[in-house]
């Protein structure tokens, strides 16, 4: 089990979004965390995530054309993380569609 950077899909799904972020030398990735904690150290407190089985990270990222999945990755200090009003925005729009 893996902790992942996600956000839901379209409400009333259960689409699981999961988000790729460019890492120096690799283009595009999915960063997996092998703890939450982790993940909130390199993403930032406000991030969602999921836990899921690393089989299926992969085979979402592979399906979304994310080649790479990588583990506890380092992040670059100017990757881009959520905010407190980002998750604002992002349940307003929710809450509008």
């Amino acid at each position: 089990m893996v902790a992942a950077p996600a956000h839901p899909g379209v409400p009333g799904s259960d689409e699981l979004l999961l988000e790729a972020r460019p890492l120096p030398g690799h283009g595009k990735v999915l960063p997996v965390f092998s703890t939450v904690g982790k993940l909130v150290a390199a993403l930032g407190q406000s991030q969602p995530w999921a836990v899921l089985p690393l089989e299926r990270a992969r085979e979402m990222a592979a399906a979304a054309g994310v080649e790479l999945v990588a583990l506890d990755p380092v992040m670059s200090p100017e990757t881009w993380q959520w905010g407190p009003q980002d998750l604002d925005d992002f349940e307003q729009g929710r809450r509008m569609s």
